[in-house]
């Protein structure tokens, strides 16, 4: 949880000074004005601005380790499934 700082508006939402904010990076990772087709699951997906590891002070320390390994499984799975199928809903 946060403490909002000012009294803030964002996209029609207002958050008073003190008043205490919840921050979802799930939901921010779904966000279809800042990612294209979020519910879809893509790994050629190219500039991901998803939050996962974080930002800012309380970015994951292993990111770049992270970041650099996730190109070999993913370039894997993508050669060696003939297809996707979904699950559920």
């Amino acid at each position: 949880m946060r403490t909002a700082a000012s009294d803030t508006e964002r996209d029609g939402r207002r958050n008073r000074k003190g008043e205490r904010v919840v921050l979802w990076v799930r939901s921010a990772n779904r966000d279809e004005k800042e990612c294209d087709r979020p519910k879809e699951f893509d790994l050629r997906r190219r500039h991901n601005r998803h939050l996962a590891l974080g930002i800012g002070p309380h970015v994951c320390m292993g990111q770049t380790m992270a970041r650099h390994q996730s190109p070999v499984p993913r370039a894997e799975l993508v050669t060696s499934v003939v297809s996707f199928e979904q699950a559920g809903p």
